[in-house]
């Protein structure tokens, strides 16, 4: 990698799709596609909002290392001047991460960054003891009322975690459930 030389057309957008379409096939159930790019695209079939509207839909972490030239000798192609925006707006959508990178000696540490944060993910569902007559077999079930609300969430070991909503003026709520020897406090 560190003597490939950029040159030609680069159909980013389709890779990223095609990376995303055979992630479908995984057995696991945490998914994570890297993509290492200056970001530039000037060769797809597919569009941005096009892949932004797919990755979405996706079930996979996008998480990205943008090798960038220094923004002073950088070519003012719009594709290279987009790059790095395109890379962090299409991580974001997933809740993955983009990292950037101007020195590629930096590259071990941010590729054991990135093994970190996945590693130590953790993802908490919630499946209903009785469904609601209108919902089928193994359906999940989500209210929300109001705006979007900011939640702090802690857990432990002992199979307990929380929730807890903030309000607009910073103040935590006390309202509490629990399901399958989880306690979540709203």
């Amino acid at each position: 990698m560190l003597s490939a030389s950029a040159k030609g057309k680069t159909a980013l957008l389709d890779a990223i799709y095609l990376g995303l379409s055979q992630m479908r096939g995984a057995h696991s159930g945490k998914r994570a596609l890297l993509i290492i790019s200056d970001g530039g695209d000037n060769n797809s079939r597919y569009s941005e909002k096009d892949i932004k509207r797919f990755v979405r839909e996706a079930d996979t972490q996008l998480y990205s290392i943008g090798i960038f030239d220094p923004f002073e000798y950088r070519s003012r192609t719009s594709e290279e001047l987009n790059g790095p925006t395109l890379l962090s707006e299409t991580t974001e959508l997933t809740g993955g991460r983009a990292f950037a990178v101007e020195n590629l000696n930096d590259l071990p540490d941010i590729a054991a960054k990135i093994g970190a944060e996945l590693r130590n993910q953790y993802i908490l569902g919630y499946h209903p003891s009785k469904l609601r007559p209108t919902m089928p077999a193994g359906a999940r079930s989500r209210s929300s009322y109001g705006s979007p609300r900011a939640f702090r969430l802690s857990a432990s070991t002992q199979k307990r975690a929380t929730t807890r909503p903030t309000s607009r003026s910073g103040k935590e709520s006390d309202h509490c459930f629990s399901s399958s020897g989880l306690r979540f406090q709203l």
